[in-house]
């Protein structure tokens, strides 16, 4: 199953970044090709953690009416804390792995920078809200991708027994997409992919590092697709050495 992050569903939200078409469409071509089941998770924009996961517990438990055998979830950004608060706190069944690529497993400083703007109600808050028509209060989940939130939770986020955990690392080096490199120097997200810095992304078994943004980790872009490829044989490697 296919785990998005946030705005990574239909909806006006998807667009700002990707489109809803494009948001995993190599892993899901990829997967089919080599015979998978191939499913995707579904959220509102701008839910929290808790929210999305009591949704993809349900989804998943549905889904697994009609196949009964151990899902392996396949995450991006928030997505990945997602999957791992339904398995810890809401007791998420039927999940034998779980990987993440762009997941800020620690953390980003660019949620810390929204949690700042809002609740100071900064020159650039009323900015966005004014020209662009976009409001950081609807952010409601910023605040739990914060490094401090999510040491203050560790234990609701910790590994469960029984589910193999992996991870790759996104470092953009080449070709990085213009708004990501200028947020990346901006906030001081250092070594990363322009939101989520390296060190946050690792979790688990460590399958390597990509020459990848945040969005070229689940978009279509030409640029990136050999990288792409190169993710998901060493992700395909991954899944048939637990089968």
């Amino acid at each position: 199953m296919l785990v998005p992050g946030a705005f990574g569903q239909d909806g006006a939200g998807a667009n700002l970044f990707l489109a809803p078409a494009d948001y995993f469409a190599e892993y899901c071509a990829f997967l089919t090709g080599h015979g998978c089941q191939v499913e995707q998770a579904s959220f509102p924009a701008d839910a929290t953690i808790e929210e999305r996961g009591l949704l993809l517990k349900d989804q998943l438990a549905r889904r697994s009416q009609r196949d009964p055998a151990p899902w392996v979830l396949l995450t991006h950004s928030q997505g990945g804390l997602d999957a791992r608060f339904a398995l810890r706190a809401l007791g998420m069944k039927g999940v034998r792995g779980v990987f993440g690529i762009g997941v800020p497993n620690r953390g980003t400083p660019a949620a810390s920078w929204v949690v700042r703007q809002r609740d100071r109600h900064s020159a650039v808050y009323w900015l966005l809200r004014w020209v662009a028509g976009y409001d950081l209060e609807a952010l409601r989940f910023a605040g739990e991708l914060t490094p401090e939130f999510l040491e203050r939770h560790a234990s609701h986020f910790a590994d469960v027994p029984g589910v193999r955990m992996a991870s790759a690392r996104a470092v953009c080096r080449t070709r990085c997409h213009a708004g990501l490199r200028f947020v990346a120097r901006w906030l001081d997200v250092g070594e990363g992919d322009g939101l989520v810095p390296a060190q946050s992304q690792a979790w688990g078994e460590d399958l390597g590092e990509y020459d990848l943004d945040h969005l070229s980790e689940v978009g279509v872009d030409e640029e990136k697709r050999a990288e792409r490829q190169r993710l998901l044989s060493r992700l395909w490697d991954w899944l048939r050495s637990g089968s």
